[in-house]
């Protein structure tokens, strides 16, 4: 009996099983190392709303004067920064092939800017020896042009999907396959920010380049997908229609949805918040000035990420992108920063960061 009882018990298997955690990020189990704040960052005082609030309005009135500046110094800026990036991750094992990207992307933006100037030229030569442009010249910037090249590529791959349609025998009328095409190019055209007359012009050529329909039917849609004339443009005999005429017309163009989010996006977009100045600035000065952006420098704070490290070019990116979730979510997702943890908006949600007070000391404090 007093053997057994000085005989150590050896302690009972638990029937539940620890899970085997990797000891370091792997991308096949879930582990605690993507949520974590780095050590070093622990104490250190956080940016105040107002702050960041002031900084957010001086880098939104920077871009504001940004806009206004011709498209063709975007293009360059843009083709001179992706050159820039692109020497950086030239010697990169693991981005090394991102690096070639921006080279060829950059590659498309000077050659956009050389085809500009060249047409620039050539329309003012021709301009000076005809003393006016021919009929079917567009007056049309580095952007415009671009997003209409956008949208031809668009319309080219749709075309050929109802082609392919056609030849299988999938559409027994033609022109109902072709409908929702020109429907949609035409609402697209219809957004663009060039005259009505060159609306219905690029309108009419594409219509009357659908060979597979009849003259009776390429008139049709014609006459089906008008393009509204703007007021400005407008003379008294033009805007004087039949009502039945007026409505006829509308109907395919006046059928957009009004929500609340097209209407953020509206706000976005005056705001310069498209893929343009905004974005150009908002990722490279985030990458290259160590967190900071001119209004975040002049109110002393910067971006982080939870490791304490810079973000880096990607992650600027990704952390812009926020931005327009912001507004999304009808500003709630900055507005989150009086009440979230380590005051964290949306933007820092998605890029995984925090804004802290630049050169400022750790306060040793435990959190409540």
């Amino acid at each position: 009996m007093q053997e057994s009882l000085s005989q150590p018990v050896e302690p009972q298997q638990s029937s539940v099983h620890e899970p085997n955690i990797a000891p370091k990020e792997v991308r096949d189990i879930v582990t605690p190392y993507a949520f974590g704040v780095s050590q070093n960052l622990i104490g250190t005082p956080l940016a105040t709303p107002k702050a960041r609030g002031f900084a957010l309005l001086t880098d939104f009135i920077c871009i504001s004067m940004l806009t206004n500046v011709n498209s063709l110094i975007l293009a360059m800026v843009s083709a001179w920064v992706f050159y820039k990036e692109s020497k950086k991750l030239k010697h990169s094992r693991r981005f090394k092939f991102l690096g070639g990207f921006f080279r060829f992307v950059g590659a498309i933006l000077l050659f956009v800017i050389a085809l500009n100037l060249f047409s620039d030229l050539s329309r003012y030569y021709d301009a000076g020896s005809s003393g006016q442009n021919s009929e079917g010249d567009f007056n049309l910037s580095t952007g415009q042009g671009i997003a209409l090249t956008a949208l031809t590529v668009k319309l080219v791959k749709q075309g050929a999907e109802v082609e392919q349609k056609i030849s299988d025998g999938e559409c027994p009328q033609i022109i109902n396959c072709w409908r929702p095409v020109v429907q949609e190019y035409a609402q697209d055209i219809l957004d663009q920010d060039i005259d009505s007359q060159e609306k219905q012009q690029l309108l009419s050529s594409v219509i009357s380049g659908i060979d597979s329909l009849s003259k009776r039917e390429r008139e049709q849609l014609m006459e089906e997908f008008k393009i509204p004339v703007e007021d400005k443009d407008a003379t008294p005999q033009k805007q004087q229609k039949p009502a039945n005429e007026t409505q006829s017309q509308d109907s395919w163009y006046n059928s957009k949805t009004h929500s609340i989010i097209e209407w953020f996006k509206g706000i976005a977009s005056d705001l310069g918040l498209g893929f343009g100045w905004a974005a150009l600035y908002f990722t490279f000065f985030t990458c290259w000035w160590k967190g900071q952006t001119p209004g975040k420098k002049l109110f002393g704070i910067k971006v982080v990420r939870l490791d304490g490290t810079t973000p880096n070019l990607w992650e600027s990116f990704g952390r812009y992108g926020g931005y327009g979730a912001g507004l999304a979510t009808g500003l709630l997702g900055f507005i989150q920063i009086y009440w979230d943890a380590n005051r964290q908006a949306i933007q820092d949600k998605i890029a995984e960061t925090l804004v802290i007070k630049a050169n400022a000391k750790k306060a040793n404090k435990k959190a409540s």
